[in-house]
């Protein structure tokens, strides 16, 4: 137990596999900040519940129980950013409300709760990684201005879920106005947004306006082909945000940029229904390469492709798009 330090702002701690660390245990009012690294799959108690003037509260690798939560929602009330990457311990139902939290960043790869509320009127920025979306999924998004999305779904999930196709289009057209909108895809989740779109004759268009994609597929030009038709098909975003080196991302660029050549040249050519439709209501396009050093350089999909072999590494490429 920490307790008597008057001055105290900021705690991390990390534990080690061997022993156990079972309590947590600080008595500090003027406490900001405190963050925990767990080992794998690790329960800890914590109890910061006299550290009212915390802000920070970051959490990782360890046991996420319905406790913890309840406790971040009762006794943090200057809480500002909240930080779970964990692993679920049988929660049906999880529930974040906490009035002035303005960051939340979620990571619970196995959760298997049947309802997510989140509840936080100053929300500016969610970044959320599930591979399984609850069915009853609720975001307060008054002030939402970022969002992240780390979509990873097996196919096993989605044929299992009969409703998933109208869960998944509920929540993102949830994020509709939002200034950024980052979406990570990978072979299995493109799969399940083929399956998604493909069931749909006339989808319902989102508004988003800003879109950063990050893509993980190692599978065949195919698979990187329908994306690009796929997510075009859901979306008419103003720009579309890629880093190179990063996964998957230099294949879905470069095939991107042959469709937009391919559409120049042969604006009649035979193709489905909803991929006419985007290429039909695209009117123009430039690539924006932003390199070190402040670099701008804005480019033609043909002069692109041309330089795309001597493309170095994270280096931010923005598609801007007329529709």
């Amino acid at each position: 137990m920490a307790s008597g330090l008057r001055k105290l702002k900021k705690v991390k701690v990390k534990s080690q596999i061997s022993p156990p660390l079972e309590k947590i245990e600080i008595d500090v009012v003027s406490l900001q900040t405190f963050s925990y690294s767990a080992s794998y799959k690790e329960k800890t108690d914590i109890d910061l519940t006299s550290c009212k003037n915390l802000e920070v509260f970051k959490y990782k690798h360890g046991m996420i129980t319905e406790d913890l939560i309840q406790g971040l929602n009762c006794n943090f009330p200057a809480l500002k950013v909240l930080v779970l990457h964990g692993y679920r311990h049988h929660i049906q139902r999880i529930e974040i409300s906490i009035p002035l939290l303005e960051k939340l960043n979620l990571s619970l790869p196995d959760l298997s709760a049947e309802e997510a509320i989140i509840n936080a009127p100053r929300l500016r920025s969610f970044k959320c990684y599930m591979e399984n979306i609850p069915p009853l999924f609720s975001l307060n998004q008054t002030s939402l201005q970022e969002v992240a999305l780390k979509l990873s779904l097996d196919l096993i999930y989605f044929q299992q879920r009969e409703s998933f196709r109208e869960d998944f289009m509920e929540i993102i057209e949830s994020f509709n106005q939002i200034k950024l909108v980052t979406l990570r895809f990978t072979y299995y989740s493109s799969s399940v947004i083929n399956k998604i779109v493909s069931k749909v004759s006339n989808p319902v268009l989102l508004d988003i306006r800003h879109l950063k994609l990050k893509t993980y597929i190692d599978g065949t030009e195919k698979v990187n082909v329908a994306l690009v038709d796929d997510l075009f098909c859901i979306c008419r975003p103003e720009s579309l945000l890629l880093v190179s080196g990063c996964g998957g991302n230099d294949a879905f660029m470069k095939i991107l940029c042959k469709k937009l050549v391919r559409r120049v040249k042969h604006k009649n050519y035979s193709a489905a229904a909803h991929v006419k439709c985007w290429q039909r209501d695209l009117k123009g396009v430039k690539i924006e390469h932003f390199g070190r050093n402040g670099y701008k350089k804005v480019v033609t999909c043909h002069a692109f492709l041309d330089s795309f072999q001597i493309l170095e590494p994270k280096q931010k490429i923005r598609f801007v798009f007329e529709w």
